[in-house]
């Protein structure tokens, strides 16, 4: 046995019915290292995961840790194990204290059988400290910032004789500043001699955290590298299997006459006058630090929130949204920042996602007409290039990328006017980006208004035709594309 390997992956085989999600999948990990997981949506890693900690057990292949074979039915086994994951989606309970998270199933009792609460306060704190971060270990978990969720939930994982880590998606939700804070706690835990394996579509984490990259694709293990040994556009040639052009694309369409416009938005506390006006075959970009108020302007003006003053004029005249429905009547769609919460019915299929929106054109006498759901369904499925075995496919089992893209077709089904996209791309991998700025372009290009917000700068930069930023609920600058840096939008950020 190789005592610098603790993690070895040998055949790993995965089928689901009509696809195989893992095909012969074989790599190592080396102990104390960070190993970077990388890969297009669809491509394998989360699968690969499940079957690492236990939550997927029917598979073919072998899991070898530390020399001895494992096979977990649990995750509670993997875990006793040393193998603990923080997801994307934290698995904290909201409620409960910083302390009560941490020892969650694992309470610390007193020589009477009474919970120790003094020694786990002490213990949890200390282990906070040693992470070099605060956080008070009495606060409900509910009053944290994402990041610090995220260090508890580390905390959580590593309290209890954690050897591999794995972090999924980590960065996704986390402002600059929170980022060199997770930054330093994974060197932190590597130095410690815990093993990390990072997954994450940002590239550029990836090369500055990574020893070594494994890419997946199409199920497959394509290759395990030296980060020092390759650039960032071999990496993506890895990863997608082709030259994907990095630089963003552009409509090439000149904005025509002004759809809609904001006036004085203000939401007690959160929203402070804010005016500001699009037009057709326009990509107007909101830019701003988490918490500024980007979301909370377009949840005002579709009517989800409900402003205290302001109005919003369409085409020239005002329209009021009381709810989302009629901003829906009046040509607006949403692409929510949370898709799997709020863009797509996760228990329902491509189609029924697709036509929701709009179910008049599929209903006859009353009932759904299956053959125009179909039709309907594959027609944009198609467009988009959905990649699913069948328009029947539900959407919990499709790739972040494909949810997306599911998210954005119910609403050209809709032939929604106005579409504001908050986030488009989190989440998804550089190929499904570059075909999800392509069709943003695209919809421009129809005439369409698109308003985009992005904590993303580079992207904003690169397909928006003008970018306002928000700063603390107010709109604190405009600029064009050509005006338009990442130097300036980030020095009226802060």
């Amino acid at each position: 046995m190789n005592e610098d390997i603790i993690l070895e992956i040998k055949h790993i085989t995965k089928q689901f019915p009509g696809v195989k999600a893992l095909d012969d999948v074989s790599l190592q990990v080396r102990r104390g290292s960070v190993h970077a997981l990388v890969g297009e949506n669809g491509a394998g890693k989360s699968t690969l995961i499940k079957v690492l900690t236990g939550i997927y057990v029917r598979y073919e292949g072998e899991i070898w840790l530390n020399g001895e074979r494992v096979s977990f039915e649990n995750p509670s086994q993997a875990k006793a194990k040393g193998i603990s994951v923080v997801h994307q989606e934290l698995k904290l309970s909201e409620p409960l204290s910083v302390t009560e998270n941490i020892f969650l199933g694992n309470l610390l009792k007193t020589k009477a059988g009474l919970v120790d609460w003094k020694s786990m306060n002490r213990r949890a704190r200390e282990l906070i400290d040693s992470l070099g971060v605060e956080i008070d270990v009495h606060a409900r978990v509910a009053s944290l910032t994402v990041a610090k969720k995220q260090i508890v939930e580390i905390c959580k994982s590593i309290m209890h004789n954690c050897k591999i880590l794995i972090m999924d998606e980590p960065s996704a939700t986390l402002t600059n500043k929170e980022l060199d804070i997770l930054f330093g706690i994974i060197r932190k835990l590597k130095s410690d001699g815990t093993t990390i394996i990072y997954i994450s579509h940002r590239l550029e984490e990836v090369f500055n955290l990574a020893d070594e990259i494994s890419v997946l694709r199409d199920g497959m293990h394509v290759a395990t590298v030296p980060t020092s040994e390759i650039d960032k556009n071999g990496l993506v040639r890895m990863m997608v299997g082709r030259e994907v052009n990095a630089e963003y694309p552009r409509s090439g369409v000149a904005p025509g006459d002004v759809v809609f416009a904001a006036n004085h938005i203000v939401r007690k506390d959160v929203l402070k006058d804010i005016s500001f006006e699009v037009r057709s075959g326009e990509i107007l970009g909101i830019a701003g630090l988490v918490g500024a108020g980007r979301t909370e302007l377009v949840r005002a003006i579709l009517g989800i929130d409900q402003m205290d003053s302001g109005e919003v004029l369409l085409y020239g005249k005002p329209v009021r949204h009381k709810e989302f429905t009629s901003a829906i009547r009046n040509g607006f769609g949403l692409v929510p920042e949370d898709r799997k919460l709020q863009g797509v019915t996760l228990g329902f299929s491509i189609k029924a996602n697709v036509c929701m929106t709009n179910l008049k054109k599929i209903v006859r006498h009353g009932v759904i007409c299956r053959d125009l759901e179909n039709r309907y369904a594959k027609e944009y499925a198609k467009k988009l290039r959905i990649i699913a075995p069948s328009i029947d496919t539900e959407a919990e089992f499709l790739s972040g990328g494909n949810q997306q893209k599911v998210v954005i077709a119910k609403w050209l089904y809709r032939d929604s006017s106005i579409l504001i996209m908050d986030e488009p791309t989190r989440g998804i991998d550089v190929g499904a980006k570059r075909e999800i700025y392509e069709l943003i372009c695209d919809l421009a290009r129809q005439g369409k208004t698109i308003v985009m917000i992005s904590s993303e700068l580079p992207e904003l930069l690169g397909i928006c035709d003008r970018v306002i930023v928000i700063h603390e609920g107010r709109l604190v600058g405009e600029l064009t594309h050509d005006e338009a840096t990442q130097d300036k939008v980030m020095g009226l950020c802060v």
